[in-house]
């Protein structure tokens, strides 16, 4: 894999655990939410931008890592367990 697929490998990862967060943390921590909604008028938007620049950020830190090896196959077994604990946690959380 090269460096820039390796590099973009690991923002995407980062990335996904970072959204993972910050959906689970606004749901539990109402003034979170109140403040992501604040800054852009609703939440979800405000999280869209929180994740771009997120991710830049995590692109940026990655080139300067030399021994960030993450193959495609874990980020989408990131993408997959973030998604279900995202599930799950709207499952609990709501029943």
């Amino acid at each position: 894999m090269n460096s820039v697929l390796k590099n973009c490998s690991f923002a995407v990862q980062s990335t996904l655990i970072f959204i993972t967060v910050i959906t689970i943390g606004a749901e539990l921590i109402e003034p979170l939410k109140l403040s992501l909604a604040r800054l852009s008028g609703h939440h979800w938007v405000s999280k869209g931008i929180l994740s771009l620049i997120f991710f830049v950020i995590s692109l940026v830190c990655a080139k300067s890592k030399k021994s960030s090896v993450i193959e495609g196959t874990q980020v989408s077994l990131t993408a997959v367990i973030c998604s279900i604990v995202i599930l799950l946690f709207f499952v609990i959380h709501y029943l």
